[in-house]
Parts: structure tokens; sequence; C-alpha cells
């Protein structure tokens, strides 16, 4: 990414390990990782870049998969 560039992403909030054996009816086998913002804000100052935003929200009530989600604004 060139220096200015921007970055906003999303992931699932928490320490969890999902395993998954099924996906949009399809045979998978998967695991996806949760991880902690306070991790992921370090790594990111670390490798350069200025976070410009964090949010974290509850599940929503209605979600398929109900786990918190986060969400960060960064800028190299």
């Amino acid at each position: 990414m060139k220096i200015g560039g921007q970055f906003l992403f999303s992931y699932h909030e928490g320490h969890e390990t999902v395993h998954f054996d099924k996906a949009h009816y399809k045979d998978v086998d998967i695991d996806l990782y949760f991880f902690k913002t306070n991790d992921i804000i370090r790594l990111l100052k670390e490798t350069g870049f200025k976070v410009i935003e964090a949010i974290e929200r509850r599940p929503h009530e209605d979600a398929k998969f109900q786990s918190r989600r986060a969400y960060i604004w960064a800028k190299k």
C-alpha cells in the first residue's frame, strides 16, 4: 500500500476459533479465528499504520452467527 493509502476492514472480535464443516450447502473444512481489537491496533501501528477509527459492536439479534464485530479504518 502506498503512503497515504487508507484501509477499512472488519472482523469477528474475540478469542474464539470456530470450525465449519458446511458453508453455503457445500462441504468445507475451515477454522475461522477471531481477533482482539487491541492486538490488531498494535500490529497496525507496528507496521506503520495510523488508526483513524476503531469501532466494536454487539451482535445483531437476528444475525445467523452471533458474534461481536469490529471495524477499523487505518491510513499508511
